[in-house]
C-alpha cells in the first residue's frame, strides 16, 4: 500500500470513530432525559434522527454489503458465458466494466480466507482469459471482417452482398469507447489491443501478398474514418513482390549479366534470355524499382561504384573490339569499302546500297561459323550488344538513384537552405537532438549531391575516345563501314528470334523480343570513335527503305521492276504469267512479301531505337 493510501485509510478510520464516539455521548444524553419524563414526541423525534444520521454514518458500508457479488466465486464457471452475452448486445457495452466489477468480487472473498497469492493471480488471469476469448478477440475479428466487406464490396461494385436482416445492425464502436477495464493488478484497455490486432494483421496480410497494400491502406483509412482507431502505416515497399536481383551481385558478374540478359530502350527494362539448357516457366526481369530498392539498401554510393565497375568491363571488351577490326581478313574487306566510300563520296547523295553490306556479311560469314552457326559478325554483333547492355545499366542505376532521391526528399522544403543543427542550437535543444539535426543536414547534403545531373555516358564517352581516336588505333577508322552488314546481322537475327517467341515449343532457344542493347552501343562506338557524322553521310536507313520497298512492290506484282507491259498485249502477258504461276508459288510469294515486310518495319524500329540512342550522346 502506498503512502498515501494509507494516510487516506488512517484518516477515515479516525473519522468514523469520532463519529461513533459522538453517537454513544447523544445515546446517553437522550437516556438522562428520558428519565426526567420527557414528552414522548420529542424523544421519538430525536431517536428518528438518530436513526438517519446512524445510516449516513454506515452508507458506505451497507452499499457494499448489498452490492457484494463475491459469491460469483463459487460461480465462476459462467464468466465466459456473461461476458458472451453482454458482447452480444453491443448497446449494453457500458455494463461491461460493472460485470467485471462483479467477478472481481471474488477476490474479497479469497482475502477474507487468507488465500495464498498464487490462487488470487489465477482468479485474475482466468478473469483476463475470459474477457480476452469472449470479448476482445470476437471485437477484433468483427471489426477487420467488416472493414474488409466495406472494401471490397466497393472494389467489386456491390458484389459482396450485406443483408442486415439476417447479419444484424451492430455498432461495434460502442466497445471501443468503454473506459479501460480495471482489475485487480491491471488494465485492460479494448481500444489499444484492437489496435494492435489490426496493425498486425494488415503487415503481415501485405508482407505475404504486397500485391494487395492499396487494399489494407483502404482499410486502415476506413477504420480510422468509421471506428476512430490510430493505425500505424504499412512501411512496406508498394507493388514489389520482391527486392529483386541486388545491383552489388550484378555488378561482380557484370560479363555474365550483360550475355544473360536483354535491354529495352522505351520501358527501361532487362529480360533474361531463354535458353534449352536453363527454361523455366518464369522469367526475371530487372527495372528501375528494383535498382532503387537496391540503392535504399545500400545507399547512393553503389551509383558511382557502377560507373567503375562498367569502366573495367568496357576496357576489355575494347580490346577484343580492336582485335576484331585488326584482323587482316576483316581489315582488307573494309579497305574495299572505304575505297567505295570515296569513289562514290561526290555524288550529290551518296547511298550505301543494301548489296555492298549484304555481300560483307556473306564474305565474313565464310570466313567460318561456329558450332551454333554464327559467323565472326554474329559474334562481333554479340559484343556491342553487350557493351550496350552495360551502358543501359548504368542508365538504369543512375534512375534508380533519382527515383529513390526524388522520394526520400519528397517532403523536404525547397528553395531554403535551412541547416537543422544550427536551428537547434539556435532554440537552446539538447544535445542529442543538434547530433539529429546535423545527421539530417548531412542527409539532405547528401541526397542533393546524389540528384547533381551528372551525365555517366559523357564521362564513360570522354575516357575512351582520346585514346581510340590517336594514330594508334587507324584500323579504327573504318569501324563506320561494317555498321550497315550488323544492322542487317542484327535485323535478321531479331526475326529468328521472334519467330521462335511465337513457337508454342518449349524448347526454343535465344526467343527474345527485344535487344536494344546492340542500337545503344553501336550509338556508344559510334560517339567515342567520332564517327557520327561519316555514318550519317552513307544515307544507310534511306537506301535501305528504298531497296525493301522495291522488293516488296516487285514481290506484289508478281513481275520485274522493269517490265513496261501495257494495252491489250500487256493483259495478255499478264494473263499467261497468272496461269503459269502454281498454288505453292503464290504461297511462297505471299510469304516473301511477309517478309519483306517485316525486314521494313524491323527496320524501322531499329532506326527509331537508333535515333533515341545517340540523343544520350550528345
Amino acid at each position: 500500500m502506498s503512502k498515501s493510501a494509507f494516510h487516506s485509510s488512517s484518516k477515515n478510520g479516525i473519522s468514523m470513530h469520532r463519529e461513533r464516539e459522538r453517537e454513544k455521548r447523544l445515546l446517553i444524553v437522550l437516556c438522562k432525559l428520558q428519565q426526567k419524563r420527557l414528552p414522548e414526541e420529542a424523544v421519538g423525534g430525536i431517536l428518528e434522527m438518530c436513526m438517519l444520521v446512524d445510516t449516513a454514518a454506515e452508507i458506505q458500508e451497507l452499499v457494499e454489503t448489498a452490492t457484494d457479488c463475491s459469491f460469483l466465486y463459487w460461480c465462476r464457471g459462467m464468466m465466459p458465458t456473461c461476458f458472451s452475452l453482454l458482447y452480444s448486445q453491443t448497446n449494453e457495452a457500458h455494463s461491461l466494466q460493472y460485470l467485471v466489477m462483479a467477478f472481481q468480487d471474488g477476490i474479497k472473498l479469497l482475502e477474507l480466507g487468507h488465500a495464498e497469492n498464487d490462487v488470487i493471480n489465477s482468479y485474475e488471469e482466468e478473469m483476463e482469459n475470459a474477457i480476452s476469448n469472449e470479448v476482445v478477440t470476437p471485437l477484433c475479428r468483427d471489426i477487420e471482417t467488416d472493414l474488409r466487406l466495406h472494401v471490397h464490396s466497393a472494389h467489386l461494385k456491390g458484389t459482396v452482398n450485406i443483408n442486415p436482416t439476417k447479419t444484424g445492425v451492430r455498432d461495434l464502436s460502442w466497445f471501443l469507447q468503454v473506459q479501460p477495464l480495471r482489475l485487480a493488478s491491471k488494465y485492460i484497455h479494448i481500444k489499444s489491443h484492437v489496435e494492435n490486432y489490426l496493425n498486425a494483421a494488415f503487415y503481415n496480410h501485405a508482407a505475404v501478398s504486397l500485391h494487395n497494400w492499396k487494399t489494407y491502406g483502404e482499410m486502415r483509412q476506413l477504420a480510422e474514418l468509421k471506428y476512430g482507431l490510430e493505425l500505424d502505416n504499412l512501411h512496406l515497399p508498394c507493388q514489389t513482390l520482391e527486392q529483386g536481383v541486388d545491383v552489388l551481385e550484378i555488378m561482380r558478374n557484370i560479363h555474365i549479366f550483360v550475355a544473360s540478359y536483354t535491354y529495352n530502350l522505351n520501358t527501361q527494362v532487362f529480360i533474361e534470355r531463354m535458353t534449352n539448357a536453363s527454361y523455366r516457366k518464369h522469367i526475371n526481369t530487372i527495372s528501375v524499382n528494383h535498382v532503387a530498392n537496391s540503392i535504399r539498401t545500400h545507399g547512393t554510393g553503389i551509383i558511382s561504384t557502377t560507373v567503375n565497375f562498367t569502366y573495367q568491363y568496357l576496357s576489355h571488351k575494347f580490346i577484343a573490339f580492336s582485335q576484331f577490326l585488326f584482323d587482316d581478313h576483316i581489315k582488307s574487306r573494309l579497305v574495299k569499302e572505304r575505297r567505295f566510300f570515296k569513289e562514290t563520296k561526290g555524288n550529290e547523295r551518296q547511298e550505301y546500297p543494301v548489296a555492298r553490306a549484304q555481300k560483307l556479311n556473306l564474305e565474313i560469314r565464310k570466313l567460318g561459323i561456329t558450332e551454333s552457326g554464327q559467323s565472326y559478325l554474329d559474334q562481333f554483333r554479340q559484343l556491342i550488344a553487350e557493351m550496350g547492355n552495360a551502358l543501359g545499366f548504368v542508365r538504369m542505376v543512375r534512375l534508380g538513384g533519382l527515383s529513390y532521391c526524388s522520394a526520400t526528399s519528397g517532403f523536404v522544403q525547397e528553395g531554403k537552405n535551412i541547416s537543422f543543427e544550427l536551428a537547434s542550437k539556435d532554440l537552446g535543444m539538447s544535445p542529442e537532438t543538434i547530433q539529429a539535426g546535423k545527421l539530417l543536414d548531412t542527409a539532405l547534403e547528401t541526397q542533393n549531391m546524389s540528384l547533381d545531373g551528372t551525365n555517366y555516358f559523357n564521362i564513360l564517352v570522354n575516357v575512351f575516345s582520346q585514346e581510340l581516336q590517336s594514330d594508334g588505333n587507324v584500323h579504327l577508322k573504318d569501324f563506320f563501314l561494317v555498321v550497315p552488314a550488323l544492322m542487317i546481322s542484327a535485323i535478321e537475327a531479331m526475326l529468328q528470334a521472334k519467330d521462335k517467341l511465337f513457337k508454342r515449343s518449349r524448347t526454343s532457344a535465344d526467343s527474345l523480343f527485344t535487344d536494344d542493347g546492340f542500337v545503344l552501343g553501336i550509338a556508344y562506338l559510334l560517339k567515342v570513335l567520332g564517327q557520327d557524322k561519316q555514318f550519317d553521310s552513307l544515307h544507310w536507313f534511306e537506301s535501305a527503305r528504298k531497296h525493301y520497298r522495291a522488293e516488296k512492290a516487285r514481290l506484289e506484282e508478281g513481275l520485274d521492276t522493269d517490265s513496261n507491259t501495257s494495252g491489250l498485249a500487256g493483259l495478255q502477258i499478264w494473263s499467261q504469267k497468272l496461269a503459269s504461276i502454281s498454288d505453292a508459288d503464290v504461297q511462297n510469294m505471299q510469304l516473301a512479301v511477309k517478309r519483306v515486310a517485316s525486314y521494313l518495319m524491323e527496320l524501322e524500329l531499329t532506326d527509331y531505337n537508333l535515333t533515341g540512342a545517340r540523343i544520350f550522346f550528345l
